[in-house]
């Protein structure tokens, strides 16, 4: 064949077809430009999450000190208290990661807690604010303490406490649980 299928003309491009045929049934793909991240722009006392530290020692308000330095993560206020200190993050998934890895690395009971701040004017979906508060437990492995009336002795810490009473029975209690019997 020496014409164009569709039309009829005489000038073949392809496919039996003519060029102008031939673009208007395969159309050029549109290559997608990718959009780089847009850094949003926060005034200096924007924060998602307030990071709340009790009665901790040195080394963990350290700690959370290099992990905010290392994530570039921005603190719009620190507040030091007597029996602590208090941070506001702009990132709150960093804040309920930190408070894991504190309780995991110092030993210690973790309350997450979100508030509504707001609605998001685009989609009308709720912004929560996350307060992350970490309370280090006072006693360390081989110390002892009364609990219910029992003596117990603290065989390892982590995520929960491990303890061993008179009897050589082991019991394993959660942060939560010494916490209302006001261990610590």
């Amino acid at each position: 064949m020496d014409f164009c299928v569709r039309c009829g003309k005489k000038d073949i491009f392809h496919d039996f077809l003519c060029s102008s045929c031939y673009k208007h049934l395969h159309p050029a793909e549109v290559q997608k430009v990718k959009k780089k991240a847009v850094e949003k722009i926060r005034h200096e006392s924007y924060y998602e999450a307030s990071i709340q530290l009790r009665h901790v020692t040195k080394a963990v308000i350290d700690y959370v000190i290099k992990e905010i330095d290392a994530n570039g993560i921005v603190v719009s206020s620190e507040v030091q208290l007597e029996n602590g200190m208090d941070f506001n993050v702009d990132n709150k998934k960093f804040a309920q990661q930190l408070g894991k890895q504190l309780q995991g690395k110092f030993s210690g009971a973790v309350k997450l807690s979100a508030s509504i701040f707001s609605r998001d004017r685009m989609t009308g979906r709720e912004i929560h604010r996350v307060t992350m508060l970490f309370k280090q437990f006072p006693l360390n492995v081989g110390d002892t303490f009364s609990y219910k009336g029992e003596e117990y002795k603290i065989l390892s810490l982590g995520y929960k406490l491990i303890a061993q009473d008179e009897t050589k029975k082991r019991r394993t209690m959660t942060f939560r649980e010494l916490e209302r019997a006001r261990i610590f």
